[in-house]
């Protein structure tokens, strides 16, 4: 631990663990009940509280902060450490240490070895293979080559005065000899006729309750909020007993779980009451529950305690979502009547498509969280003509698969299966921070590309999922079999090994790679994008050799001369460009606390506070 405050602070805290701990009987973990927490329980009772081997040790066990429930963990407290949890969270810990310690020392030490000055070159057992699948995404964009399509859409006007569009049954359409022959067939004026309406109506189940991932990417579909943003929001929303524990893989409530009690209180927040109400009246309470579990805790839900203070308004906005969520989960399912009309002008079929709400069921507690809509069409019958009011010939271009964003990848990483609920976020954000990816759409870097490209040539099990997804699965029967824990260290210890001999093997063509990536390295810390006054200068971080400050300076100095001050602790970031005037916007992190603004100091944005 090479901070010397941090240093001071564990220090302290283990002395003050020994001295409370040196006249008691009996020691208790009341530490989270997951992996992390149980690992941390375990070791601070281990080394510090339990010297004398002979308190006796017990288990608190609660997925939330409310009265009640401490009490009757308290009341129910079990004679146990969680050795399995330990036993899987340590592991995990020390393999993450090996791997990512290691590997990034070894890098590290052959491009320094090769120029002689410092360079950290950063990589980890997850970090290398999901920052893999940005840069493959970037490579299929890259690579891509756009197709020429055509749609076809008409305007019908019917005898009632109703206009509305229909599209080409068979769009897209791969030729333009067939474009041009419905150009000559079909046009203004042209008369069509109602061949077949056919109706079908379906139900839509109410949502499964959260668990991190799903809360993680309806917070960035509704409100654009970041996964680690919403798992920090969510954990404050813990503490203050307002839900449940957020790291959570589970879609299922507790067996035992008295919903009525919830939403009773729930009731006393004005917001709620009348929703609540229709579902109370009901016999029986039923919601709907995922399929997905966790062994440690269930999913996500409010506690229906009423907030103690004022919520800040992002607390507000994901305390409502969660809310509205579990209480949509009682409600009966929507009902949807779809139609779709084949519409005949000259042997050429269009098709109208609508869409109705019969039955709102849940939405009206979550429909301004939902993506369902209507579509309204015009009452039309078989046989019904109806005439060409326009039509539109729009040609196309195919696009290149998407980039993925924040919400996207945690997703890919999910359904890859590596990482962990609680760490994704985190290993995203990482990337951010080792200047490897940028932008709202994740977009890598020279700096990750070029690292991808060197592992991928000499090293490719750095950046293996496969590698990796398969060691998430040792890592998970852990849990059940705390046994193969030695086995599973040996086998990383040995895979490490190689790597390190096969990258030293190769020392002199890495290390050159190396060198040259962790220049860049450098460049990129500094790089602040384009300047806005010459355009064709960039903007540089520059530390003063006279006064020792850094600011904002133009590379194309002195013939321009644009600069602005930064501040002077912290890390600072890129995060994008201000509407409004052009300049940066960053992100300062201090001491683990962030603030973003543009650095243009005379911009309206900063004026206003933003």
């Amino acid at each position: 631990m090479n901070n010397p405050k941090k240093r001071r602070t564990v220090n302290n805290m283990s002395k003050l663990f020994k001295k409370l701990s040196s006249n008691i009987t009996e020691v208790i973990n009341a530490c989270d009940y997951d992996i992390e927490g149980s690992t941390l329980g375990y070791n601070i009772i281990n080394y510090l509280c339990n010297s004398d081997g002979n308190k006796k040790i017990t288990r608190m066990k609660f997925s939330s902060l409310t009265q009640n429930e401490l009490i009757e963990s308290f009341q129910n407290r079990k004679e146990n450490l969680d050795g399995n949890y330990y036993a899987a969270g340590i592991t995990r810990h020390i393999i993450d240490f090996i791997w990512g310690v290691n590997l990034t020392r070894a890098l590290s030490v052959l491009a320094r070895k090769h120029s002689g000055f410092h360079s950290t070159i950063s990589i980890g057992r997850v970090q290398g293979p999901t920052l893999k699948f940005i840069v493959d995404k970037e490579r299929e964009i890259q690579t891509y080559v756009p197709a020429p399509y055509w749609e076809v859409e008409v305007y019908f006007l019917s005898d009632t005065g109703d206009k509305f569009k229909a599209a080409y049954a068979k769009n897209p359409i791969d030729t333009q000899q067939e474009v041009n022959i419905i150009d000559s067939m079909v046009h203004k004026g042209s008369t069509g006729v109602v061949k077949d309406i056919k109706f079908r109506k379906r139900k839509y189940l109410p949502p499964a309750p959260f668990n991190l991932t799903d809360l993680q990417s309806e917070a960035y579909i509704n409100f654009g909020f970041k996964p680690s943003r919403t798992l920090s929001i969510a954990e404050q929303l813990y503490l203050d007993a307002l839900i449940t524990y957020p790291r959570t893989s589970s879609q299922k409530y507790p067996k035992d779980i008295d919903h009525t009690a919830i939403l009773s209180k729930l009731m006393n927040i004005p917001d709620y009451n009348k929703i609540i109400n229709s579902i109370l009246k009901k016999k029986v309470l039923s919601p709907r529950e995922g399929k997905k579990t966790d062994p440690a805790h269930p999913a996500i839900f409010p506690t229906g305690e009423t907030p103690s203070r004022q919520l800040r308004d992002d607390e507000q906005k994901l305390y409502d979502l969660i809310v509205r969520r579990y209480i949509a989960s009682f409600y009966h399912p929507v009902e949807l009547k779809s139609v779709s009309a084949n519409i005949d002008v000259n042997g050429f079929i269009f098709i109208l498509r609508g869409r109705t709400i019969e039955d709102r069921g849940w939405l009206v507690v979550y429909g301004k969280y939902s993506q369902i809509s209507e579509n309204q069409i015009p009452n039309l019958n078989i046989g019904d003509e109806v005439i060409v009011d326009d039509i539109l010939i729009m040609e196309k271009y195919t696009k290149p698969p998407r980039r993925y964003t924040q919400r996207s990848l945690l997703l890919q990483m999910e359904k890859e299966n590596i990482g962990t609920k609680a760490t994704r976020s985190l290993i995203i954000d990482t990337l951010y921070d080792r200047h490897y990816v940028t932008g709202e759409s994740v977009v890598p870097t020279e700096l990750g590309m070029r690292l991808i490209e060197i592992m991928e040539r000499e090293a490719p099990k750095i950046i293996s999922v496969d590698m990796t997804r398969d060691m998430e699965l040792q890592l998970d029967k852990i849990l059940y079999d705390p046994t193969i824990s030695e086995a599973v260290l040996i086998r990383v210890v040995d895979e490490v090994t190689d790597i390190i001999r096969l990258l030293f093997g190769k020392s002199k063509t890495i290390g050159i790679d190396l060198d040259n990536m962790s220049h860049a390295t450098r460049l990129a810390k500094k790089m602040m994008g384009s300047c806005p006054k010459c355009i064709d200068g960039s903007l540089i971080i520059i530390r003063s050799k006279r006064s020792g400050k850094r600011f904002l300076g133009c590379t194309n100095y002195p013939k321009c001369k644009a600069s602005m001050p930064l501040p002077q602790r912290g890390s600072i970031r890129k995060i994008g460009t201000c509407d409004v005037c052009g300049w940066p916007k960053i992100k300062v992190i201090i001491n683990r606390r962030a603030f973003t603004s543009c650095v243009n100091i005379k911009c309206s944005t900063r004026k206003a506070g933003a």
